[in-house]
């Protein structure tokens, strides 16, 4: 960049002093403008590739086409990763806080599924207590876990272009692991929805056992929190199936989510309006 502002300077300058005041004003205003278009994009000519942040959409597309996988040679084009390479490295990542969604999570849906049971009669009411109380150990901690691992996702970044950005040039292996990424994105955001929910259940049930939450309002919370559980565990769900439908990007099945074995209580059973004798006992419950 300096050489550029070098060679142009004196040339300027040399024109200015050749005119009129007013138009010498306008000149050097002129390269002014010139000198900073300069500074911001001239020096970026040779390094767009390497230099730019990966993920952008301009530069992914632009590696994607490439068959070095970058505009620059040398030192500087080894250092920059494929796109394959940030694909894999984004599902490694999202492995730990997902790892850690399903710990969580099988609590959150057999807490869920024993509603679900006792309303449609197919369990009693000291067997859905047993249940809560099971599910309530450990809880606080397995949802911490999970915010730690998904605030270090946060700042690492997914850095894997959506199968809608990839060049069509773009090779059979790359567009699975991309694929496989977007599902991986897919449950994680469903796993972050319905962690919330179940976080937000474990502190209602602490204030009730403490006594700053009266039994009826936790009743009202409870029951509103169980129907919103029993969505956001079956698009989890879902999710987590869809994401062992794609291969992973070794090549092999995806294996990341719960087994339907590992979240039976919920089960799939409706949750009906359910009668007054099982709904008025939820504020001494969850």
């Amino acid at each position: 960049m300096s050489e550029e502002q070098t060679g142009e300077g004196p040339a300027d300058g040399d024109r200015v002093g050749g005119v009129g005041p007013f138009l010498g004003g306008i000149a050097s205003g002129m390269v002014l403008v010139g000198i900073v278009w300069v500074i911001m994009t001239g020096g970026s000519g040779g390094s767009d590739a390497s230099g730019q942040q990966p993920g952008g959409g301009t530069p992914t597309q632009g590696v994607l086409s490439s068959p070095t996988g970058g505009a620059s040679g040398g030192a500087s084009q080894a250092a920059v990763p494929s796109t394959l390479d940030r694909c894999t490295a984004a599902a490694e990542r999202l492995a730990t806080p997902l790892q850690q969604a399903e710990t969580s999570l099988s609590q959150w849906s057999v807490h869920v599924g024993a509603m679900n049971q006792l309303v449609v009669g197919a369990i009693t009411l000291p067997q859905a207590t047993a249940f809560w109380n099971q599910t309530r150990v450990g809880a606080n901690r397995r949802i911490a876990d999970f915010d730690a691992a998904d605030r270090g996702l946060k700042r690492e970044g997914v850095d894997c272009p959506t199968p809608s950005m990839l060049a069509t040039r773009s090779s059979g292996e790359l567009r699975a692991c991309s694929r496989h990424v977007a599902a991986l994105t897919d449950e994680m955001d469903a796993a972050r929805t319905a962690i919330h929910t179940w976080g937000h259940h474990v502190q209602a049930m602490e204030m009730l056992r403490t006594g700053k939450l009266s039994p009826t309002r936790a009743t009202q919370m409870w029951l509103s929190m169980w129907q919103r559980g029993t969505d956001e565990i079956d698009a989890y769900r879902s999710a987590a199936r869809a994401v062992r439908a794609t291969p992973g990007c070794d090549g092999t099945a995806g294996t990341t989510g719960p087994s339907d074995s590992r979240m039976n209580m919920h089960g799939g059973s409706e949750a009906p309006s359910g009668s007054g004798s099982s709904m008025g006992s939820m504020g001494s419950m969850g």
